[in-house]
């Protein structure tokens, strides 16, 4: 199964190598990724954490993906980065420490709940390059 990747997404088409063909069909949907599956479209945006997760939510450019993404049988936000934090729950981040872990989360739920989009962690790039073909096999639920 080929994985349609924006070619701006160059080092997850390294990583993907024949199963990924580049395509700028994903940006026309607000994904990274984009696969055909026999129950719909899959759609996969992901986001370095934290520095693009929040320069996309202050340009803007999260909310106009996540639109984009409505068109989807099937979408998923990726997080990628394993985001530390103080003992009293503040990012561990020179330029992001005003956020708190329970700020985060509650970044992600309603990125689930209010748009429909599954959030997915992932430690880095090398392991989502691995994932895509995996996680496709796992059953979709029906939309």
């Amino acid at each position: 199964m080929k994985l349609l990747v924006s070619p701006t997404e160059r080092r997850l088409l390294r990583l993907l190598g024949e199963r990924g063909l580049s395509s700028s069909l994903p940006e026309r949907f607000g994904a990274d990724i984009l696969v055909f599956t026999p129950r719909g479209r899959l759609g996969i945006q992901r986001k370095e954490f934290p520095s693009d997760l929040f320069a996309s939510l202050g340009d803007s450019r999260l909310t106009r993906e996540l639109a984009l993404m409505q068109g989807l049988e099937f979408k998923w936000l990726i997080v990628e980065g394993t985001p530390t934090y103080t003992s009293d729950g503040y990012l561990m981040d020179e330029n992001y420490s005003r956020w708190t872990r329970t700020k985060v989360r509650n970044l992600l739920r309603s990125v689930e709940i209010q748009q429909g989009v599954h959030v997915e962690g992932s430690a880095s790039t090398a392991e989502l390059g691995a994932g895509p073909t995996r996680w496709i096999r796992i059953p979709l639920p029906r939309p």
